[in-house]
């Protein structure tokens, strides 16, 4: 999964267009893309909804979120502080 916090919704709509239905071609892989508005909205809210889950305390750091600001990665404590 991905959820990706643009910033226009004409970006969102540009990435629905270009990734729903999307076949990656580098991975040996029948699956397919899709792209939809998340159930809940804007990043800082996103934050909070996965401060609580456990996928984000996961002992295995690798299935843990990810949050990026700009090119650079941020620690999910310090991005939710």
């Amino acid at each position: 999964y991905a959820f990706i916090n643009f910033l226009s919704s004409e970006d969102a709509e540009r990435f629905r267009r270009v990734f729903g239905n999307h076949r990656f071609q580098k991975v040996q892989s029948r699956k397919i893309s899709s792209a939809c508005p998340a159930h809940v909205q804007g990043l800082d809210e996103n934050l909070k909804h996965f401060d609580k889950r456990a996928v984000t305390h996961a002992r295995n750091e690798q299935y843990r979120p990810i949050v990026l600001r700009g090119n650079q990665r941020v620690d999910f404590e310090e991005a939710i502080a």
